[in-house]
């Protein structure tokens, strides 16, 4: 078997926390995305950022071969933002599934 893997970049583009690095303006996270991309990209097949709609990336700020999925937020509680994790994470996978031939995923967050 040939193993292939890829890589979901997963999580909010502009992110506020709320612990000791909470930021009022919010950390626009493309730079370490655009990082994660370089660092790990010897390493894996195929990479998809996976985000939320209107997240402010554009594709022509990253290689031809990342794909760019914008995800609708879970509707109602969602407590520390799981079911977004989740929801976001199975769609890269599912993604990876449809598109690619990795037989393995890994997954990190954006932020």
């Amino acid at each position: 078997m040939n193993i292939q893997f890829g890589l979901v970049i997963q999580g909010p583009v502009t992110t506020f926390s709320s612990d000791q690095n909470n930021s009022q303006e919010g950390f626009f996270t493309d730079v370490v995305i655009r990082e994660n991309i370089q660092a790990f990209a010897p390493y894996v097949k195929n990479i998809v950022i996976n985000t939320w709609v209107d997240c402010g990336l554009e594709a022509k700020q990253f290689p031809t071969s990342v794909e760019i999925i914008e995800n609708r937020p879970v509707v109602g509680f969602d407590f520390l933002n799981q079911r977004n994790q989740f929801v976001t994470t199975q769609s890269g996978l599912e993604w990876l599934g449809r598109n690619t031939f990795c037989t393995h995923a890994l997954k990190i967050r954006a932020d």
